[in-house]
């Protein structure tokens, strides 16, 4: 889709005969609130114990290599969000941006991965969560609990910002627990230096035996792709650029913070483990091996409770995709994506909670739906999400040639450098994925069809009757 000047964000509320009147959110958060929400969405504890364990099943040892390039993959392409987060803080996340440096037709296509994608994600963490507290109430299915988890995630949602950011806040500090508990096990006692555990990952081998073998290179490429996706998520901040003061200038380095912290908490645990598991092939047979590694080091009393702190981490994530996305679905309906009805109800904040409720409830019910599809249909909609990355790296390429991003707030050092890093890594990403025709291929294939249809919709429904991305008018870019 063309640039066209004509599309950039820079258009006054008048300009859209598509857009509604929305009650507007408020600014009630700082920097550090808006890092906590958005360090919880991520998930340190839930990377760590799930994807990580996920990897040192598949990469041995190399695990610890796969996180700690992964995570500076991951933090480095966290720059990009800030540059576009700081021109364009909106609570839409990354589309008001791609529209504002791309134009509408390419911001319509990220915000369909996104409508299509954010139950998706709701739902398989729910799933998630049922699969891990399944012990705890072994007679109720998993279906029953992620929805128990969704319903209360999403009630919790509701509430004043403030009251949500002191409750993730609190379940960030136990999440945070278990992984402080792995970090000091694994340095306790190591058994392996660090430089081996990086030049000489090993793996067990293929079979019954005992006998541990070099990390071949695919398991490791794929170790890396999985590391740099565990530690992404620092662009959930970008929702919250409506309701943080002084966004253009702060949002920025909320991203970037957000980036390199997340980063540190899930590798550095992770490298940890392979240089303290002494144990190595026992632990990495076992179906949660850092749980494993606690509970055998440990005692089973710090093994139970990292499994609590894991848990109320998936539920921790539940909440703050809630809060995040509940925004996305108020900006979309405020630009007059839905039909007008829905477009008014999505867009009315609580009278008391200032929240967007119904947007936040509409989620809900979404996800519930998803989960009626089952892990693996969630899991096929949510591995091949290529596309979103490689719009944001060009949009900071044009948008700082176009002198519509790197103004004010944050600007992308090493330009052009770092996006056209990020392309190449989008470009290894889809390699990576479609490499994996079990989830990673159908999964872009099925994308594919989302990208085609938004295109279709915006160019025969939206872009005739004007369609725009709205732009509060206290919030235009300033120099």
């Amino acid at each position: 889709m063309p640039v066209n000047s004509k599309d950039a964000i820079t258009t006054s509320v008048a300009d859209s005969p598509t857009r509604v009147k929305a009650q507007p959110l408020h600014r009630e958060l700082g920097g550090v609130g808006v890092l906590l929400l958005t360090l919880s969405a991520l998930s340190p504890a839930g990377s760590v114990f799930i994807a990580g364990a996920s990897v040192a099943h598949s990469a041995g040892t190399g695990v610890a290599l796969g996180f700690l390039a992964g995570g500076v993959i991951a933090a480095v392409l966290a720059m990009l969000y800030a540059e576009l987060g700081a021109s364009f803080p909106h609570a839409g996340g990354s589309y008001p941006s791609v529209a504002g440096t791309l134009g509408s037709g390419a911001g319509f296509v990220m915000l369909a991965l996104s409508v299509a994608l954010s139950p998706a994600f709701l739902a398989f963490t729910a799933l998630g969560f049922a699969n891990y507290v399944h012990f705890l109430v072994p007679r109720a299915s998993q279906l029953s609990i992620g929805l128990a988890a969704i319903a209360a995630g999403t009630m919790i949602s509701v509430l004043n910002l403030r009251t949500n950011t002191w409750i993730t806040g609190t379940f960030l500090a136990v999440e945070l627990l278990a992984v402080l508990a792995l970090s000091f096990v694994g340095l306790a006692q190591p058994v392996r230096s660090l430089g081996e555990i990086i030049l000489h990952p090993v793996m067990p081998s293929v079979g019954a035996g005992q006998e541990l073998v070099p990390t071949p290179f695919g398991a490791m490429a794929l170790a890396i792709v999985a590391g740099a996706w565990a530690c992404s998520g620092a662009a959930w901040a970008l929702f919250f650029g409506e309701e943080l003061h002084d966004a253009h200038r702060r949002l920025g380095g909320v991203v970037v913070k957000a980036g390199v912290v997340a980063g540190a908490l899930i590798s550095v645990p992770l490298v940890l483990f392979a240089i303290g598991a002494g144990d190595l092939q026992g632990m990495l047979a076992a179906d949660a091996p850092f749980a494993a590694f606690i509970t055998t080091t440990a005692g089973p009393r710090i093994g139970t409770l990292a499994s609590l702190g894991v848990a109320t981490a998936i539920f921790n994530s539940i909440i703050v995709s809630t809060i995040a996305s509940s925004r996305g679905y108020y900006a979309n309906a405020r630009d007059g994506v839905f039909p007008r009805p829905i477009n008014w109800a999505l867009t009315r904040t609580h009278s008391r909670f200032k929240s967007p409720w119904i947007a936040a409830l509409s989620l809900g019910g979404l996800g519930a739906a998803y989960c009626l599809m089952g892990q693996r249909m969630n899991i096929l909609l949510l591995s091949g999400e290529v596309y979103g990355g490689a719009l944001v790296a060009i949009s900071v390429l044009v948008g700082r040639r176009r002198g519509l991003t790197g103004r004010i707030g944050f600007r992308t050092p090493l330009y052009p450098a770092i996006p056209i890093f990020g392309l190449l890594v989008a470009a290894a990403f889809v390699v990576a994925t479609y490499a994996d025709a079990d989830a990673g291929r159908p999964s872009m294939m099925i994308l594919l069809g989302v990208v085609a249809c938004a295109v279709v919709y915006y160019a025969l429904v939206l872009r005739p009757k004007g369609w725009r991305v709205h732009t509060p008018l206290d919030d235009s870019p300033r120099t």
